[in-house]
């Protein structure tokens, strides 16, 4: 069966001054997702790169925290959004850039490829699906571990479907897993150490509250 084009992206959204530049393994590897056919396969692409099935993604992780931590979810739920927010604001304005790498939709000449999602042509390293879904993933499994493997499953999920719509090269989605895990790592590490602090200061206040007594 011949590669098939899904969709067009317009003139307007591509920009000059990009440059091709792959790992050994990225094109047989982007040929090999890219190349799995079927309108199933390409309605989950679509679905698991929407804007709305991240940020679903994302209020899901949010939700499980607030569940199973319930009042000590606050410092969590932050270090996710902030997690998220850090991730795509560096991914955005430094590192893509940066790097200033073409994607595989325009790298590749047309009818070689499926272009089963629609992406401007604004730098491909690092994914930035992969790095936001990566860095709720990290934020969560490293609170609550029982969700970790549903979570990164999903963040998985999502990565691999911009190799399979046509719009990333393998080694964007491994850059951009990297980058999320490390930046949602350090969020839930640094969540963990301010809830210590201010379990400790909480904890020295009412000791000092209990030594002087209540009339004091």
């Amino acid at each position: 069966m011949p590669p098939e084009i899904a969709g067009t992206v317009p003139a307007a959204h591509v920009a000059a001054g990009l440059v091709d530049f792959r790992a050994p393994w990225d094109l047989p590897v982007f040929q090999a997702l890219n190349g799995q056919t079927s309108a199933a396969v390409d309605a989950a692409t679509r679905l698991l790169s929407s804007r709305a099935f991240g940020l679903a993604f994302a209020l899901g992780c949010a939700a499980l925290l607030l569940v199973v931590l319930r009042r000590r979810a606050w410092p969590r739920v932050l270090a996710l959004g902030l997690a998220v927010a850090i991730t795509d604001l560096v991914g955005a304005r430094v590192l893509k850039p940066l790097f200033h790498r073409l994607r595989p939709c325009y790298a590749l000449p047309p009818g070689a490829f499926r272009h089963v999602l629609i992406a401007a042509n604004q730098g491909s390293l690092p994914s930035l699906h992969a790095a936001n879904a990566f860095a709720v993933a990290a934020v969560l499994s490293l609170t609550v571990p029982a969700g970790a493997p549903l979570a990164l499953l999903v963040a998985a999920l999502i990565s691999l479907s911009r190799v399979v719509g046509g719009v990333h090269w393998p080694s964007d989605i491994l850059a951009g897993a990297l980058y999320g895990t490390a930046l949602g790592s350090l969020a839930a590490w640094g969540s963990r150490s301010v809830e210590r602090k201010l379990t400790g200061s909480l904890g020295m206040a009412a000791d000092t509250h209990r030594r002087r007594g209540p009339d004091s």
